[in-house]
């Protein structure tokens, strides 16, 4: 099965943020980076202010999730749990926008959409 641009660079974002918590998943690191290398669409024009962008809503997404994650939900509340969820959501909308972007850039067909959630809309409306 071919993985389509834009998840093949969520995934290698998703894997730096892996390695940059202490993760130990260097084998598949590099296997994503290898294939992007051997990817044309890699080097397209925007393609890497795109691939940071993805990097950084992945990052967000990280930091809203991590303590949730990690069975730690008591600690923060009831209030806060759904304060973060709703802001998923939002950076999921992103993440959404900026993977269909990358789609646009490489030329791939692929586009990725919400069906009956929340940020279906709003991914739709930018």
């Amino acid at each position: 099965m071919q993985v389509s641009p834009s998840e093949l660079a969520d995934r290698f974002t998703i894997l730096l943020l892996k390695v940059a918590h202490g993760m130990e998943v260097h084998d598949e690191l590099h296997a994503y980076h290898s294939a992007l290398r051997d990817e044309s669409w890699w080097v397209m024009p925007g393609m890497a202010d795109a691939i940071v962008g993805l990097f950084a809503v992945n990052a967000a997404i990280w930091q809203l999730e991590w303590q949730v994650r990690q069975g730690r939900e008591g600690e923060l509340g009831l209030d806060e749990v759904g304060r973060r969820a709703l802001a998923i959501r939002d950076r999921n909308a992103e993440r959404i926008r900026i993977k269909n972007h990358i789609a646009e850039l490489s030329g791939s067909s692929f586009r990725e959409q919400k069906t009956d959630h929340a940020s279906a809309e709003e991914s739709h409306a930018r």
